[in-house]
């Protein structure tokens, strides 16, 4: 199969999974490791102690796949159509951020990402590895979202898609298959 049809049947996929966003960068150094090294040495990750863990890995995917070649990211959209917790009359609630409404979103991405893993698997002539990630491994997942044409990084920090807003969790699967891939989002802010 060609690069631009096993790239197309790996897009047609995961939307038929349900994820609203992928793209597809080349799984190399980006410019924004450098950025996380400044930050980890300035102590900025605070307690989140695991975000010292092999540095080298957020800087290289081929230090987590042997081989690798392509990033997959995927996105879906958290925002709901139940009642923001600003609207609530009842002044005794709390409110509660609006990705930790319902299932827990590493488990739900994770089968997702699953199925894609396994169509990919199931695709590939070749063998292809894969590698997938929610936020749970050493991936620079904005940047990868950056770079696949999903989103531009906001002044908030966040990965901000111009149809779906910022509200999208993010998931990886790092792979030695060698697609097309998209260009990164123009910076809108």
């Amino acid at each position: 199969m060609a690069i631009a049809e096993i790239t197309g049947s790996i897009k047609s996929k995961a939307v038929e999974i349900g994820f609203d966003l992928v793209g597809i960068s080349p799984a190399g150094r980006l410019p924004e490791s450098r950025f996380y090294k400044e930050w980890l040495a300035r102590g900025y990750a605070g307690e989140m102690k695991y975000m010292e863990r092999d540095p080298q890995k957020r800087e290289d995917p081929g230090r987590i796949v042997p081989g690798a070649k392509s990033v997959i990211t995927c996105g879906l959209n958290y925002n709901t159509d139940y009642p923001y917790s600003t609207e609530a009359e009842d002044k005794d609630k709390g409110w509660i951020a609006r990705y930790a409404w319902g299932e827990d979103y590493h488990d739900l991405m994770d089968g997702k990402l699953k199925a894609l893993e396994e169509f990919i698997s199931a695709s590939s002539s070749d063998g292809a590895h894969t590698r997938r990630y929610v936020d749970t491994g050493p991936v620079l997942e904005r940047a990868y979202g950056r770079y696949g044409g999903i989103g531009w990084t906001g002044k908030n920090t966040c990965l901000i898609n111009q149809r779906i807003g910022s509200w999208i969790f993010l998931g990886e699967i790092i792979t030695t298959l060698e697609l097309e891939y998209d260009g990164p989002a123009p910076d809108r802010c």
